[in-house]
């Protein structure tokens, strides 16, 4: 049988067992067989019996219910969707739209207004809300966060609105996935300098694994990230949208923006906190092991 079915199927016995002459026999065809057949016969000259034992595991859910092991990993951040709106110096609103694709949703939008006199931002004409807003000093211009959680996904309008229509006004938006649906911003601050070629913007961060987000303008140089920083989306002339592309820790956090010339800046920074499981329930699982 064994050369049959090995040839043809690839099959191949393992223990062949019977009885012979009143007598049993067990013929081990391969080493790891062999092995088997002496731990049985080791076990046989003790006296075994079955014992059960509890393993405590706790089961975590999503919050579409699904159970899942906690896992740093599980709930990270990450950028889902960047666009730019570009800029108007003669309208009282600006459009453009942005897809929101992923789950655990907050879309960040960067706006810098030249009147400081922002009325609003909306997507897919929900109202997002302020979360900082900073102006530039000896100037006019500023910057500010604006933030929409649970954005509807699919491609949707993202508006600014002011009550003016003469100065620069520009937006910038990313969605980020990973992140916590309620109590967002964890933390927000502003900055501002004038006359410098460089700005850190810092933030006292709570929640463990935070991202940094950051609007900034700065009223005549093109800027460039610094240390810790990544420019997600660039605007028009000199504004933007910063991050930390990745997790910070707790306590003071900042992001940098760097210019070739001095000027003066405007800075919005907030962190954002990642989704965690919203339940916790206990799972007992009862095995039989063998044991003495």
């Amino acid at each position: 049988w064994e050369l049959i079915f090995w040839r043809q199927y690839g099959i191949r016995l393992e223990i062949t067992s019977g009885i012979c002459n009143g007598k049993s026999y067990q013929y081990a065809h391969t080493f790891e067989a062999g092995c088997a057949l002496f731990e049985t016969k080791i076990r046989e000259l003790l006296a075994w019996r079955l014992k059960t034992f509890q393993i405590y595991i706790p089961v975590f859910y999503t919050p579409e219910g699904i159970p899942i092991p906690r896992s740093p990993y599980l709930f990270a951040i990450a950028v889902d969707t960047q666009t730019t709106g570009g800029q108007t110096t003669t309208a009282s609103s600006l459009t453009w739209s942005h897809t929101c694709t992923g789950t655990d949703l907050n879309l960040v939008i960067g706006l810098t207004n030249g009147a400081n006199d922002t009325t609003g931002a909306t997507y897919a004409a929900a109202a997002a809300t302020q979360d900082a807003h900073s102006a530039i000093p000896a100037g006019t211009e500023g910057a500010d966060v604006w933030r929409k959680t649970t954005p509807a996904t699919g491609a949707n309008d993202v508006v600014l609105s002011r009550t003016g229509t003469t100065s620069r006004m520009t937006g910038v938006a990313a969605s980020y996935t990973g992140s916590k649906q309620t109590g967002q911003p964890d933390a927000a601050t502003t900055n501002t300098a004038t006359s410098v070629t460089s700005i850190t913007t810092s933030v006292t961060v709570v929640a463990s694994n935070c991202w940094l987000i950051m609007a900034f303008d700065n009223n005549a140089e093109v800027p460039t990230a610094g240390a810790g920083t990544t420019i997600r989306q660039a605007g028009s002339d000199a504004s933007g949208l910063a991050d930390s592309n990745g997790t910070v820790g707790t306590g003071s956090q900042s992001l940098v923006i760097t210019t070739v010339g001095a000027s003066n800046f405007a800075t919005a920074i907030i962190s954002l906190a990642p989704a965690i499981a919203s339940t916790v329930t206990k799972r007992f699982f009862t095995l039989m092991g063998i044991g003495q």
